[in-house]
């Protein structure tokens, strides 16, 4: 029990002194966003941007938890109209950070996200959310991944993710994302 009680001492103590170097941050970011799969043929590229906040949860020199809310846009092209689609999107990625300098740190992230869509209208305006007519799936689940670098509190990076759910239950198509993001982290 004594055993016991002491490595519980030990990992509070180490969780605590990590807890010290949690970074919270602000993102933003543009790129382009499409539907692909066997069934995505008639979808086209339209451009896609995010915003967002970010938590960096460090567990050791090198490895964290990178977490966040982000506001982003999965659009598509499709018939000549561009449906745009707004989710809100929570990453949980497991990230490597190589030294690169004294302050500057090269980073490998990874891992799943679950998405909400909340908003969604076609360019004109005409159907102002499709989600509401059960025409395109709310929900969004896939995974996330991205490279960035970070010097001092500013990041620059770019980042990929894939959906595994498809965008209706009807058509096999599914939401993809790659684009460039800036951050700051306070």
């Amino acid at each position: 029990m004594k055993k016991f009680f002491l490595m519980a001492a030990l990992a509070f103590s180490a969780l605590n002194m990590n807890a010290q170097k949690v970074r919270f941050g602000i993102n933003a970011g543009a790129g382009i966003s499409s539907v692909v799969g066997s069934e995505a043929k008639a979808y086209g590229n339209a451009f896609a941007y995010k915003i967002g906040a970010t938590v960096d949860i460090p567990t050791s020199e090198h490895f964290s938890f990178i977490s966040g809310v982000d506001f982003i846009n999965k659009s598509f092209e499709a018939a000549d109209e561009n449906y745009n689609r707004f989710f809100l999107q929570l990453p949980v990625m497991a990230a490597y950070k190589f030294d690169m300098g004294e302050s500057s740190k090269l980073t490998l992230k990874a891992g799943p996200y679950v998405g909400y869509g909340v908003v969604s209208s076609d360019i004109k305006g005409t159907n102002l959310n499709f989600f509401k007519d059960d025409y395109h799936n709310r929900g969004d689940f896939g995974f996330k991944a991205g490279i960035s670098f970070d010097f001092s509190h500013f990041t620059v990076g770019a980042e990929y993710s894939r959906a595994i759910r498809k965008i209706n239950d009807d058509i096999k198509a599914y939401n993809q994302v790659y684009g460039i993001m800036l951050g700051y982290k306070f």
